[in-house]
């Protein structure tokens, strides 16, 4: 069976309707194609209506193995960029767009969005804008991290080059877009602090440094970066001299501890040498 035929099957036993189904995932457009045209959705969206129907991707990734080794694949260079392995993330995602037709590049956001980031990455901002535009147009309320987090980048690009009024146009509601900005994974969490990143440094350039600071306090009251945070501080026994790191940031006050907070390897249970690089920075500033 398809996975549209499993899908619909399911929905129907359960006695949903398509809008019933989709409320809060996706659009009842978006499930009127899976379920007739045969549409595959993002993984995001696939895993949230397995959830509402009692599936498992099991039950309906056995006929679409191609799909689901593709969304492994492409997960596994979003870590990659997570951990800060650039160019393997690269390799990877070169290998994954040659066996796409241009069609699915187009339609998968997390490639497009991938993409786009390394070629921001690169300092190949016509290339990012190009990448970021394809995802930023996308519906927010399915793969809102990647929607949301294409807009801001397009905004910080268009900062750099000193295109005040685009850059507004994408800054404009973040406080919204931060509040809808949907935590599924500590790589969403990731993109998250990203994109605080980038208003916090649009917001303090042009002089809101109220807004900027509400920003940060936005970000420290979420409770999934507070469920980040005491993640992160359960491991602090496995890097040198993380004890005394977690002192510091704790105490010390102004800058440093601001972009700390902003960093986006910062508070995440990813295990890399990054930790222990800043560790001796923060130290030197002692």
């Amino acid at each position: 069976m398809f996975l549209n035929s499993i899908i619909r099957q399911q929905r129907k036993e359960k006695g949903l309707n398509q809008s019933e189904l989709a409320a809060g995932i996706c659009t009842q457009a978006t499930m009127s194609n899976i379920e007739n045209k045969g549409t595959v959705p993002s993984l995001g969206t696939l895993i949230k209506l397995c959830q509402r129907l009692d599936l498992t991707l099991n039950d309906v990734v056995s006929e679409f193995q191609v799909a689901s080794d593709t969304f492994d694949e492409i997960t596994t260079a979003e870590r990659l960029i997570a951990l800060d392995q650039i160019d393997a993330a690269d390799q990877k995602l070169q290998h994954i767009g040659a066996s796409f037709n241009e069609d699915e590049k187009l339609e998968n956001k997390q490639y497009q969005f991938l993409t786009g980031y390394l070629c921001l990455l690169n300092n190949d901002l016509d290339g990012a804008v190009f990448h970021f535009s394809f995802v930023a147009d996308g519906d927010a309320k399915t793969d809102s991290s990647y929607v949301i987090s294409a807009h801001i980048a397009l905004g910080e690009i268009y900062f750099q080059r000193d295109q005040l009024d685009r850059a507004r146009f994408y800054f404009n509601d973040i406080k919204s877009m931060l509040d809808n900005f949907e935590i599924t994974s500590e790589l969403t969490m990731f993109w998250l602090k990203i994109c605080v990143r980038f208003a916090y440094h649009y917001l303090i350039k042009t002089g809101q440094n109220s807004a900027a600071q509400k920003l940060i306090d936005q970000l420290k009251n979420n409770p999934d970066y507070k469920i980040s945070l005491a993640l992160s501080r359960s491991l602090k026994n496995t890097v040198t001299n993380t004890g005394k790191y977690w002192l510091i940031m704790e105490q010390k006050k102004g800058w440093a501890k601001t972009m700390f907070l902003l960093h986006p390897f910062s508070f995440t249970n990813f295990y890399c040498p990054l930790f222990v690089c800043l560790n001796f920075w923060i130290s030197c500033l002692l």
